[in-house]
């Protein structure tokens, strides 16, 4: 389809992205079948890079003179320098997509023309840079800052009453806007960095200063979480620049002679760090352990397999030997770096450390790995640690989210029952919780409470059975108290939990959402804090119904009494009598409708023919 000069630029010019988008690609379809007038085109550009009042021109000539320099050999030295000196400036435009195009023709102008263009940029760059890093609510005027407050204080009746919003709250608004909100243009000037490194390729190597290095250091370190994003793909872009590699992936022989080999430690060191980022948004692109249980399935599955990649069939080994002599060595290709010489316990400490982050799902993920120690790792190597991994699962076990105390609780059954006399000292504690969570609203929390309890009863033997037998008839007692319709007046909505978070039914009014602040991406979403205290617990934790008691008993019941031979085997036989009378298919067919899980093993003991 072919289509006029007025309405190619129309397009470009639209404020709507899809007619922007639409009309880069007649534009690169125009120059892959060949441009009839070169100049035509740039002179049509330059009218729409240089038009001051509306944004999206700028932003669609910047892409489509992208797309021209990278695809178009005959572009004009005129047009080239115009971009030079057009990108310099609108590196400081009022909207970060121009800011962000900017940098992509800059990095485009690197692999047309070369280095020359860094050297263009380099000080305008670093500068901008410099003065972005730190920045202050001090810096905001009265106004701006009224209606931070307004919009990012949650409303509730202990606020609503306040004149002046006390210094906690303003605290939190520091916190959500450093950690959240865009950093003026320090994430777009690192990430027109990350660009020109990445155009310059091996030709960057002269530029690597040490003020560089030491910006891209602190951008990996800030404390605003798409700075920190943008810092480790900068960081990135910057060591395959220089390390270089051929097709297969295989970096080039000169590598130790590179300056990010002679600052080695210095690296792996910020990648740690960023490891143990509270953001998947900055560890996505990393390999920490403890992600390959992340609550994001893309970012579990990525980690899980890169692990594989790493470690190969060797890490339960290695695990092994870094818990009881931390020397770690990563063997990356033809790459072996060595780092962390010291303290033996440096893995214990950097799970324990995850058990206090900020984000709920990298705590219960960290939970998910103590439990996973527990059950892989030999007693020898762990015993040591053993109590400070319970200490961490019992402050976990008091979490304002229900993932995390029931990771928390079954990885504490399995430390009772590797570790029975380590643990012993903290069962009395650790009784109570299991029974605060068999009587959680969650049916996933219940089973899992139920299953630490039997664990704890097969270790500890009749004097637990007794504890948890006489917990299981006054649970049962309690149920002639169960309201006959609790549904129609609970406070809490049944459906499924949202980031985790219990939801009142009346939070779907309308009143409590309008002219409120909107939320993106769940940066915003409930802070779900840590449980160091049953106070923090019980402002998300819904009052147990009687029902919800007795089922998690029941669940107790139900594997205390598996455990039993004769129980079992007239469980079996009681089974095989029901099979006769209803027939086979019917038997299934209930036990299918009730727990799908329950079919294999009844198709064990009663099989279809």
């Amino acid at each position: 389809m072919e289509i006029s000069d007025n309405q190619l630029y129309t397009l470009l010019s639209s404020r709507n992205k899809l007619d922007r988008d639409k009309g880069l690609n007649f534009l690169t379809h125009q120059i892959n079948n060949g441009l009839k007038d070169i100049a035509h085109v740039e002179n049509n550009l330059k009218s729409l890079i240089e038009d001051t009042d509306q944004w999206e021109s700028c932003h669609g000539g910047l892409l489509a003179s992208k797309q021209l320099i990278l695809h178009e050999n005959q572009c004009s030295q005129d047009f080239i320098r115009l971009l030079q000196d057009s990108c310099i400036q609108l590196l400081q435009h009022h909207e970060a997509r121009v800011r962000f195009a900017a940098g992509e023709v800059a990095g485009a102008l690197c692999k047309r023309v070369g280095n020359v263009v860094y050297q263009h940029f380099q000080n305008v760059l670093m500068q901008s840079i410099r003065d972005n890093m730190e920045r202050s609510l001090e810096l905001l005027d009265a106004a701006a800052m009224q209606q931070l407050k307004d919009k990012m204080l949650a409303k509730s009746p202990d606020n609503d009453n306040k004149a002046e919003p006390e210094q906690k709250d303003v605290n939190v608004i520091a916190k959500i806007l450093h950690d959240t909100a865009g950093w003026q243009s320090l994430e777009t000037s690192m990430k027109c960095l990350e660009c020109m490194i990445d155009g310059c390729e091996r030709h960057f190597h002269p530029y690597i200063t040490e003020e560089l290095l030491a910006l891209i250091f602190e951008a990996t370190k800030h404390t605003n979480r798409c700075v920190r994003e943008i810092g480790f793909r900068t960081l990135g872009v910057l060591i395959k620049s220089e390390l270089g590699s051929n097709e297969q992936g295989n970096v080039q022989g000169s590598y130790q002679t590179s300056k990010c080999w002679e600052k080695g430690e210095a690296f792996i060191g910020i990648l740690v760090t960023g490891l143990s980022d509270n953001w998947s948004q900055v560890y996505s692109t990393l390999v920490p352990s403890f992600i390959r249980y992340y609550i994001a399935e893309g970012v579990r599955n990525y980690s899980q397999e890169s692990w594989r990649l790493v470690v190969g069939d060797h890490g339960r080994s290695l695990v092994e030997l870094y818990v009881s002599d931390f020397v770690n060595m990563f063997t990356l290709k033809q790459i072996t770096l060595k780092a962390f010489k010291g303290p033996n316990d440096k893995i214990v400490k950097f799970y324990i450390q995850q058990t206090k982050a900020d984000n709920h799902a990298v705590r219960e993920a960290a939970c998910i790995c103590i439990a996973e120690l527990g059950k892989k790792i030999s007693s020898e190597s762990l015993q040591p640690f053993v109590q400070q991994l319970i200490d961490a699962l019992l402050v976990c076990f008091k979490d304002q989210s229900w993932p995390v105390r029931d990771a928390a609780c079954l990885a504490c059954g399995n430390f009772l029952s590797c570790f029975p006399e380590p643990c012993r000292a903290s069962l009395s504690e650790l009784h109570d919780l299991f029974i605060k969570n068999l009587s959680d609203s969650i049916q996933s929390v219940r089973q899992g409470a139920a299953i630490s309890l039997a664990k704890v009863a097969e270790v500890y033997g009749n004097d637990e059975y007794q504890v948890i037998e006489k917990s299981i008839i006054e649970g049962l007692a309690n149920l002639k108290d169960q309201p006959a319709d609790t549904k129609r007046y609970s406070s809490m909505d049944s459906s499924p939990a949202v980031y985790s978070v219990a939801k009142r039914i009346r939070d779907n009014e309308d009143d409590l959402h309008t002219n409120r602040m909107t939320y993106s991406c769940g940066s915003l979403a409930p802070k779900l804090g840590k449980g160091d205290t049953e106070n923090e617990m019980s402002k998300f934790y819904k009052p147990s119904e009687p029902w919800e008691v007795a089922d998690g008993l029941i669940f107790v019941a139900d594997l205390e009494s598996s455990e039993c031979q004769l129980t079992s085997h007239a469980a079996r036989e009681c089974l095989q009598f029901i099979s006769k009378d209803f027939g086979p298919k019917i038997l299934r067919g209930r036990v299918e409708e009730f727990n799908p899980n329950y079919v294999p093993l009844l198709d064990s003991i009663i099989p279809l023919a």
